[in-house]
């Protein structure tokens, strides 16, 4: 069950009249404007349980939870204040972009690779933990991660930023 805006807003308009017949008329004093922040955080509170913010696109995840399909047409990927998996095992080097950007911000993220295809991983991390299949592990700092033969011909290069996050780099065989 998702949780309406129409209704709450329609509550809170009646309740908030309410409030005002009773202070005026028969003179309880309920304070309106604390009543109405404090409505205001409760629908919050209540969008947030049954994942009324939640937002996913083709290229970012907001407050969700899922998988991020690679297209041709967005360059940039991102993962904010969510848990999402990015999966380049299918990247094709001659077709897709040469250069893919990914976000992992406030969130836990996973960057799924193939050994087959030819990836150049760069992370940036801060703030973060980020993990490789080589075993490496950085928290601050930048790390290249090449999977596949990546010093062979056309190359994929993979910029990663993981901010006050983590980050798990996996090769599916």
């Amino acid at each position: 069950m998702k949780f309406s805006n129409e209704y709450f807003w329609g509550v809170l308009l009646v309740a908030l009249g309410l409030i005002i017949i009773l202070k005026n008329y028969f003179h309880i004093n309920i304070p309106v404007v604390r009543t109405f922040f404090a409505c205001i955080f409760i629908y919050i509170g209540i969008m947030m349980l049954f994942g009324g913010f939640a937002s996913k696109s083709n290229d970012m995840m907001l407050f969700d939870e899922g998988n991020i399909e690679i297209t041709e047409s967005s360059p940039e990927y991102s993962i904010l204040f969510s848990m999402g998996t990015v999966d380049l095992t299918n990247l094709k080097t001659d077709t897709n972009a040469k250069e893919i950007k990914i976000n992992v911000i406030f969130g836990s993220g996973e960057v799924k690779l193939s050994p087959k295809s030819p990836v150049i991983l760069k992370v940036n991390s801060a703030f973060a933990s980020s993990s490789f299949p080589d075993g490496s592990s950085l928290v601050f700092g930048d790390y290249t991660y090449r999977a596949g033969n990546s010093s062979g011909n056309n190359p994929v290069t993979v910029e990663v930023s993981a901010v006050f996050s983590r980050l798990k780099v996996s090769e599916i065989p």
